[in-house]
């Protein structure tokens, strides 16, 4: 599965990522301005190295945490999550 975004501004994060190998950016027949954004294959494996990394730092930071807080945390997250996906820019 691949994740893709369609943007019209391409921030420097990106571009650097591109550099890397870790995303591939190309441009829309429709519209020369908007930029197709993927992640490769590369791409994945380095999040998934990265989230391997970082599992048992966040498994410890809400390890004490109970479980009415986890709940109310995860339900913040989807909020915004939801907020930043329909307000995108």
């Amino acid at each position: 599965m691949r994740l893709r975004f369609y943007i019209f501004r391409l921030p420097k994060s990106s571009e650097k990522f591109s550099d890397r190998g870790l995303l591939q950016v190309s441009g829309t027949e429709k519209d020369r301005r908007q930029k197709r954004v993927s992640m490769t294959a590369e791409g994945a494996a380095f999040i998934g190295k990265l989230q391997a990394a970082l599992m048992p730092d966040v498994l410890e930071c809400f390890s004490d945490w109970p479980e009415e807080k986890l709940d109310t945390f995860a339900d913040q997250i989807r909020i915004s999550h939801t907020w930043l996906e329909e307000n995108r820019v």
